[in-house]
């Protein structure tokens, strides 16, 4: 996920949603993104939550906004791990980024990604070229499951945004994972960002 400021080449750095989080989220519309391609998990619905194999509940995205609506408290997975990265290593295609999280407490979490530019043309036209899967043990979240959202933040940057709220965790170790794509060289309106795929794999232990 990227970000103006502080990070402004950092196109995958997923707190720039905690401002959204934080800010503005109940103005945001859920709208379909055509570009966003993920395959259909055996147990999603398009009109209701789902459980994922033996992993968490994933909220459908309407029960998603009403969450991330009412839940003050709500956290993004970055926010409880005990990794961080370095800003200059985020946006390598071909990494993994690991984050180990533990939990003691039933929760609402969230996984999240996505993707800014400096003029909306260029942000359609980057969405091209990008996909995003999200997956719980490996298994891929439908894109019915994932709140989508599109705004213009206060630096005057326009981002697409992509939430996967989930409750219900079972005890012992979840694997989740958001694998970004790019299938050819794009352009931010601010830098070059080189053809690959990006991971972002989070590894949730319930206690």
């Amino acid at each position: 996920m990227k970000r103006r400021q502080p990070f402004p080449l950092v196109p995958l750095f997923p707190f720039f949603l905690f401002v959204i989080l934080a800010c503005s989220l109940p103005s945001l519309p859920s709208i379909q993104i055509p570009s966003l391609q993920t395959r259909a998990a055996s147990s999603a619905t398009a009109s209701g939550d789902s459980k994922i194999g033996k992993g968490p509940t994933v909220a459908s995205a309407q029960t998603a906004q009403d969450i991330l609506e009412k839940d003050s408290n709500i956290q993004i997975l970055e926010q409880l791990a005990k990794e961080s990265y370095n800003t200059d290593d985020l946006s390598q295609a071909g990494k993994t980024y690991t984050f180990t999280i533990s939990i003691n407490k039933e929760q609402n979490l969230v996984m999240l990604n996505g993707w800014c530019a400096t003029t909306e043309a260029i942000l359609r036209d980057n969405f091209k070229h990008i996909t995003m899967e999200f997956s719980i043990n490996g298994t891929p979240i439908d894109d019915n499951l994932i709140l989508v959202s599109e705004r213009e933040d206060s630096g005057g940057l326009f981002c697409r945004s992509f939430f996967v709220v989930m409750y219900g965790w079972p005890k012992g170790k979840t694997e989740l994972q958001v694998a970004v794509t790019f299938d050819t060289k794009i352009n931010d309106g601010m830098g070059d960002y080189a053809k690959g795929t990006h991971y972002y794999k989070y590894i949730v232990t319930y206690q």
